[in-house]
């Protein structure tokens, strides 16, 4: 009966049986678990059984399944110390730092304290940022309400003696320009202190 080997030789001839030898030794030293029996009966036929079974062995052990070491177990923690972490919901419910202390204070868990202590920085951060923001509308708030509290200026013709006039009016008196401080029935002019004057007597050039 043929042998692999004898096979081999009948089908390519001598030389690429030796091709075939060393391809195999340098696939037997790089991973001999990809060796497979023909690779062996190779090995076998050239390098004597002795070194063939040495491959064998070696094939064997990489095959072999590895020994794995089996994980701790994890530790069970008591249901009455697990902590619920805070969200962004509670930042209200907190309302003030001591009050996100006095949940800190409650809960020995590390990680909820490491939690806890970046929520607060968090929270003084954009509590900061929301006090700054309310007081600059509040400024803004407060100069529209001052603005609109202001007349609108109104021209009222030339200035007549006895008559009343509201702040805010602009009357003309001999060739001045006058605007009203405050409802007044003043005649304005030189020490006036309800009158302003907006435009000095002089010709148009």
């Amino acid at each position: 009966m043929m042998t692999i080997l004898e096979a081999l030789e009948a089908k390519h001839g001598r030389l690429h049986t030796l091709t075939d030898w060393r391809i195999t030794c340098e696939k037997a030293q790089a991973d001999p678990a990809s060796l497979t029996d023909l690779d062996l009966a190779i090995l076998d036929h050239f390098d004597g059984a002795k070194r063939a079974a040495a491959w064998r062995d070696a094939r064997t052990k990489a095959l072999a399944p590895r020994e794995t070491k089996a994980l701790p177990a994890p530790v069970a923690t008591p249901a009455a110390n697990v902590a619920r972490l805070p969200t962004i919901d509670d930042a209200d419910d907190f309302g003030t730092i001591e009050g996100l202390d006095a949940w800190a204070a409650k809960d020995a868990n590390a990680i909820a304290a490491v939690a806890v202590l970046l929520w607060r920085g968090f929270v003084t951060a954009q509590r900061e940022k929301r006090q700054q923001l309310e007081q600059r509308v509040g400024e803004l708030e407060a100069r529209l309400r001052e603005l609109a509290a202001q007349p609108l200026p109104k021209y009222c013709g030339v200035f007549q003696d006895g008559a009343s006039y509201v702040a805010g009016s602009l009357i003309t008196r001999k060739g001045g320009l006058w605007l009203a401080l405050e409802p007044t029935t003043e005649t304005p002019g030189a020490g006036s202190t309800q009158w302003r004057l907006i435009v000095k007597e002089g010709a148009a050039r």
